[in-house]
């Protein structure tokens, strides 16, 4: 009967270390998925800045344009190449984002955007070359023109449109991540404490049978 007794206990011993094991493993693997989300947060968070910066630039070399063909003072452009070189160097971040398939934009709103910015610069530069030439009236009428303020426009409306769908996917990256997170937590702490607690009853039952 002893003999017995010790075998069931030292197969529950056995048993609760496996089990231990398993959890601490599991816990392990889960705690690597976390890791992984949290720098695709950081990714997503990236993104959203670049975007930001992005549009600040489109922003300031209009602003420096306009600045240009309504004083005719050229000091208004002087950040302009800082701006188109910023510009092109944040979309080409944004690009290896959608290369890697980690963008919060989908592929067509990505494209539509590409070209939007594209002809914003061009469009600019075409402004700022007029200035340049000292004929402003026709840099102000290009300004105005429908396609100047078409793209002005449809910048904008992409902007609002783009930044607030990277905001929410971020918001719900973040949301999710604090999710799992507590839950696995919960879970690897009470199976942790359990398996503890039983592996020491049945050490403490063990050595009782063994004296």
């Amino acid at each position: 009967v002893l003999f017995t007794k010790k075998r069931i206990l030292l197969s529950a011993l056995l048993l609760s270390l496996i089990v231990l094991c398993s959890v601490v493993y599991w816990f392990a693997m889960q705690n690597k998925w976390l890791i992984a989300d949290y720098h695709k947060q950081n990714e997503m968070s990236v993104e959203q800045d670049k975007f930001e910066e992005m549009f600040l630039n489109i922003q300031s070399a209009e602003s420096a344009v306009r600045g240009f063909a309504g004083s005719g003072n050229p000091r208004f452009i002087a950040g302009f190449p800082k701006f188109i070189d910023s510009i092109r160097s944040n979309f080409r971040q944004l690009q290896k984002f959608q290369d890697i398939n980690h963008s919060s934009l989908d592929p067509v709103l990505f494209s539509t955007l590409g070209k939007l910015v594209k002809e914003k610069i061009e469009f600019t530069q075409q402004v700022k070359q007029l200035c340049e030439k000292n004929d402003f009236a026709a840099a102000i009428s290009l300004i105005s023109t429908e396609k100047g303020l078409l793209l002005t426009d449809s910048i904008l409306s992409l902007h609002q449109a783009a930044n607030a769908l990277m905001l929410h996917s971020l918001g719900q990256s973040k949301r999710t991540f604090n999710l799992e997170n507590n839950k696995y937590y919960q879970i690897a702490y009470w199976v942790i404490i359990t398996s503890l607690l039983f592996i020491a009853v049945v050490v403490y039952l063990l050595s009782r049978e063994i004296k």
